[in-house]
């Protein structure tokens, strides 16, 4: 299985309290695709706004709805 995305290493308090974990691999957040950790920041720059971010956890595709 061949994935583009960032791994998470450490969740972070913030990143723990969506559901984050050390392993995860995310691959899209509000639908586009994640290459970069630096794609991650943009992504998390504005606060105050509902996020959908797609993991991979385990070999299984996981969806995580959370507000900034």
């Amino acid at each position: 299985l061949s994935v583009e995305g960032v791994v998470v290493t450490e969740p972070g308090p913030y990143g723990a309290r969506a559901g984050l974990k050390p392993g995860d691999v995310i691959v899209a957040i509000n639908d586009d695709a994640v290459a970069r950790p630096r794609d991650v920041r943009r992504a998390l720059s504005d606060p105050g706004r509902w996020l959908k971010m797609d993991i991979l956890r385990r070999g299984q595709r996981v969806s995580l709805r959370f507000r900034l």
